[in-house]
């Protein structure tokens, strides 16, 4: 029967998964290779999979089947007829309990698992940095989180009239430029998107603008560049700027230059640099700003891609991505102007990745620390980032 093809199917993918590349690429790949599956069967096998990531290493005494129905209850909220069967035949759970508060179901999972532990379900505790209150960011995990989108302030009124019309719902924010969407809507059809009248950026992200502050006729370069979200925050904030953006990848770059085409900008350089080596040909640009938006864990965005929960990334943490972010900076520094910032941003909680590198950073380079803060996206159903800004002196 389906449904229990669909278990296997889950089963199959998930154990032989080997955290080689983000989840989402490996089961695109396998649906690529696999195109007898239907659209309903891609989509309930990609939930599943990522609710049995999102419990971390919870209950793997049990069979996979039961584990697997565990966290489907966890981590939903609707019922429909292949979770009916998964609840039905391999749980001890109600569909009316699926639709209680996390909380009472966390209670409930509990009193018939007392293994259960939501502590657990984030294996590296230890390297959080204090900032981050550990019990609501494990309590995370176990949501999905929201899409996110910054619009163009002109097309506001053009955004919200296409979302009537096609009846997609969303949330405004404190900000009139940042609505957010249920997890999973899909928004890049949208003529408003197509037009470049918003982008999909995550809410936190967004808010490291607030520690950019450039000014007139600067020149700027967004060291890591990637698809271009930094720079066209930059952009909003000072739109006749200047910016050099680099990344190591060009397929990345080519994003990049799209973006900020339908953005309307035209002063930006883009070029494929290794800035992890040191540099040689750059001796002929001072910047009045520079953002480095560093390779990283990734810990703060681990609700979007729950399968790091099972995958004890300590030896990669210390022998990989520390280093490689005080070469960054170490490299980038020479050429940028003093007195001027030097934007430092990961995507981690962890303590070593964030206040421990800019301990390093004062101590060993020409910086001081100005402000850096914790944009607590796990609160709200965002992604969660560390910002320093640092000046040269």
């Amino acid at each position: 029967m389906r449904e229990e093809r669909l278990i296997q199917k889950v089963k199959w993918l998930v154990e032989n998964y080997s955290f080689n590349q983000p989840f989402s690429i490996y089961l695109r790949e396998h649906y690529r290779k696999h195109p007898e599956m239907g659209a309903r069967d891609r989509r309930e096998t990609r939930g599943w999979s990522f609710n049995l990531f999102r419990i971390g290493p919870n209950l793997i005494d049990l069979s996979f089947e039961k584990r697997l129905s565990i966290a489907c209850f966890l981590c939903s909220n609707t019922i429909y007829p292949s979770l009916s069967y998964l609840l039905k035949t391999y749980s001890e759970f109600s569909e009316t309990d699926l639709i209680k508060p996390l909380e009472q179901k966390i209670q409930i999972v509990q009193e018939k698992f007392p293994s259960f532990k939501t502590d657990t379900i984030f294996q590296m505790a230890d390297f959080l940095s204090p900032q981050i209150e550990s019990k609501e960011l494990f309590l995370s995990f176990l949501h999905k989180p929201k899409v996110w989108i910054r619009i163009r302030k002109k097309y506001r009124e053009d955004i919200l009239k296409e979302l009537k019309e096609k009846n997609i719902s969303y949330s405004s924010d404190d900000d009139p430029l940042i609505f957010s969407f249920p997890a999973d809507v899909s928004l890049e059809k949208t003529d408003a998107y197509q037009k470049g009248f918003f982008e999909i950026q995550d809410k936190f992200s967004q808010l490291t603008k607030q520690f950019f502050q450039p000014k007139p006729n600067e020149y700027w370069w967004d060291a890591c560049a990637g698809a271009g979200g930094k720079s066209l925050l930059l952009i909003e904030e000072a739109s006749d700027l200047k910016i050099f953006a680099t990344d190591i990848r060009e397929n990345i770059l080519n994003n990049y230059k799209e973006r900020l085409r339908k953005s309307g900008f035209k002063f930006s350089e883009a070029e494929v640099l290794d800035i992890s080596m040191p540099l040689m040909n750059l001796s002929d640009k001072k910047f009045d700003g520079i953002i480095t938006d560093v390779p990283c864990s990734g810990s703060g965005t681990w609700s979007r891609s729950p399968e790091w929960l099972q995958n004890d990334i300590d030896k990669r943490l210390t022998e990989h991505f520390i280093p490689l972010q005080r070469k960054i900076v170490t490299n980038v520094l020479p050429y940028l102007k003093e007195g001027f910032p030097l934007i430092f941003i990961t995507c981690s909680v962890f303590k070593k990745e964030n206040e421990e590198n800019i301990e390093f950073f004062i101590k060993n380079l020409p910086l001081k620390l100005e402000k850096s803060a914790y944009l607590e996206g796990y609160k709200s159903g965002g992604d969660t980032l560390f910002v320093a800004r640092l000046s040269k002196i």
